[in-house]
């Protein structure tokens, strides 16, 4: 019976510290996306990437934009397609001009991404407003040509809450690391 006493506490430590650890990232997440407009995207952006668990907040920042680079490349891929079944009509030439700033804006990301791992908070800021222009200028030149509304408006409406998010998380990571500094 004594080496089940004895191992009874090395179980309540184990237990203890990993749900420690659990709630330590939890808050960690609220704590990333508190100054978010879109929490819940946030939240769920972060908690949908295999390597948030154990994360510290400056791996949680790079976590949103790798979400909102994805969610571009899929705009960019519906670009390509949308292009080709509307060859011909009013709504090409918008679909073309959407389609170059989709690619800027997915190089934005890219330069946003590795500025963060340098920690050049505000080359994100930075690049991410410029990526957050090219979607408006697209979404604008969309509405303009075509009749009635864009056919991506409720991606780049979700995109644009990325972009949101990125910006908030990347401001909270900052300021934590200006005060550890």
């Amino acid at each position: 019976m004594k080496p089940i006493s004895s191992v009874s506490p090395l179980i309540l430590v184990y237990l203890f510290l990993t749900e420690f650890h659990i709630t330590n990232t939890r808050g960690l997440i609220k704590k990333a996306c508190e100054t978010s407009l879109h929490k819940g995207l946030c939240l769920a952006t972060i908690k949908a990437d295999r390597d948030y668990k154990g994360a510290k907040l400056r791996d949680l920042a790079q976590i949103v934009p790798k979400a909102a680079t994805s969610n571009a490349t899929a705009l960019q891929k519906e670009m390509e397609q949308l292009l080709k079944e509307r060859a011909g009509t009013s709504v090409e030439s918008a679909l073309k001009d959407c389609k170059e700033n989709y690619d800027d804006a997915v190089s934005q990301l890219e330069k946003s991404k590795q500025a963060l791992e340098h920690k050049r908070y505000n080359d994100v800021n930075t690049w991410v407003t410029a990526a957050m222009n090219d979607a408006d200028s697209c979404e604008q030149g969309l509405k303009e040509q075509a009749d009635k509304d864009s056919p991506i408006a409720q991606k780049t409406f979700i995109f644009g809450q990325l972009f949101s998010n990125v910006l908030a998380v990347t401001n909270k990571a900052a300021a934590c690391a200006t005060r550890s500094v």
